[in-house]
């Protein structure tokens, strides 16, 4: 939560790392979108953007091309961009098969997030034609670390939340939350993420008690996180206020 010292730290390395290795190197590219996504969880996306654009011209090499498409995709997606948030998204997807290849953790991680995007912009059955590919692949090559599943699980099920299929999604929360209470540390945003969704959830379902522990506890968790969650706490918020005049 020191994140004034954490973006001095954040700038500094980079000044050095440019100094050392130029601009457009992958150690250069990779401080770069360090930096971007610290500016982007302040909300100060017009930096991030800033920081993502002046270095793209120059990235050498495609695995690193591949990454700062990534990042923009995930800014505009922030900035509610969601066109230009897909472009970039589908770039990042075909460079990542071009340099790692189909099967490749590079590839599952960008067509994830192409997904994600595709989901809000109401393309539900490309995004879970998606997932439905990218989820098993995850639990192969994940068995060993189980906590890597929570991200791939929240977006499938969000998916599902898009269309109204809220008793597909139930399973796929639970068990994110469960994964998250095992693997992450207390207050993880990602925890916080998965314990939401999962909240929202079991109101739908009409679940309302489950709901209701659930939404609180997320809340506790945004708010403890600080400003920069302020509009994931709000959300939660709107769904409590929602489901306790029916209780």
């Amino acid at each position: 939560g020191r994140t004034a010292e954490a973006e001095a730290v954040y700038r500094d390395v980079l000044e050095r790392i440019r100094r050392v290795f130029g601009a457009g190197h992958p150690q250069t590219t990779f401080a770069e979108e360090g930096l971007a996504e610290h500016l982007l969880r302040r909300r100060r996306l017009d930096e991030a953007e800033s920081l993502l654009l002046d270095g793209l011209d120059a990235i050498r090499t495609a695995d690193a091309r591949a990454r700062r498409w990534n990042s923009l995709a995930v800014l505009y997606g922030a900035q509610g961009r969601l066109a230009e948030a897909e472009e970039c998204a589908a770039r990042s997807v075909e460079a990542a098969r071009v340099r790692h290849g189909d099967g490749s953790e590079p590839l599952r991680i960008a067509r994830d997030n192409h997904a994600s995007v595709l989901a809000r912009l109401g393309r539900h059955e490309e995004a879970l034609a998606i997932y439905a590919d990218t989820l098993p692949a995850w639990r192969r090559a994940l068995r060993d670390v189980p906590a890597g599943l929570i991200q791939p699980l929240n977006l499938q099920a969000n998916c599902l939340a898009f269309m109204d299929r809220w008793a597909e999604a139930e399973p796929l929360y639970r068990e994110a939350v469960a994964l998250s209470r095992s693997a992450l540390a207390d207050g993880a945003p990602l925890a916080a993420a998965s314990i939401s969704g999962f909240g929202v959830c079991l109101a739908r379902l009409g679940r309302l008690d489950e709901a209701e522990a659930r939404l609180r506890e997320a809340e506790s968790i945004w708010s403890a996180l600080g400003d920069a969650y302020d509009d994931r706490r709000a959300a939660v918020r709107r769904e409590l206020d929602r489901i306790t005049p029916a209780r």
